[in-house]
């Protein structure tokens, strides 16, 4: 099986001016854990997942190191009103892990797993520029594949 008979082709992507308040509404509202962030035509130039979002409202590890037990955790939940003015390219990851749709879905769930990734952007490439035509992530192979086999296991045909 390919990644193409899998993928979503109605990827939730953004542009790098989109504020970070957008890209949390849109990973909520669109129950998506990563967003591929676009340029022109829908070139690929980076990617933004929750844990992204969620290390920005944190403090830093050597914020950490200094007396865990006296830590003010409201003014912890002030620190979100201090991330409204970044967008997306201040967030994004540029070192983006991708696959195509002639890729076989082990491929791509090896891939996730060896990068530590939960989706990857399906690209097509042309010259330098990787073009985002869809996404797949971990859920969508996984449950394609247990249901292949206990749908064998419990007598029932696998969808």
């Amino acid at each position: 099986m390919k990644v193409k008979d899998l993928m979503s082709r109605n990827a939730v992507t953004a542009g790098a001016e989109t504020p970070f308040e957008k890209i949390w509404e849109l990973i909520f509202e669109k129950r998506v854990s990563v967003i591929p962030i676009v340029g022109k035509l829908n070139v690929l130039m980076g990617i933004i997942s929750e844990e992204d979002l969620i290390e920005k409202l944190y403090p830093s590890y050597a914020d950490y190191l200094f007396d865990p037990q006296s830590r003010d955790f409201e003014k912890m939940e002030d620190k979100i009103a201090d991330v409204s003015g970044l967008k997306a390219k201040h967030l994004m990851s540029k070192n983006v892990y991708t696959t195509t749709e002639e890729a076989p879905i082990m491929k791509a769930a090896s891939s996730m797993l060896v990068y530590k990734v939960s989706c990857l952007p399906v690209v097509k490439e042309k010259g330098r520029n990787k073009y985002v035509v869809g996404i797949i992530c971990k859920g969508d192979i996984f449950s394609q594949l247990f249901t292949k086999k206990l749908g064998k296991k419990l007598g029932r045909k696998a969808s």
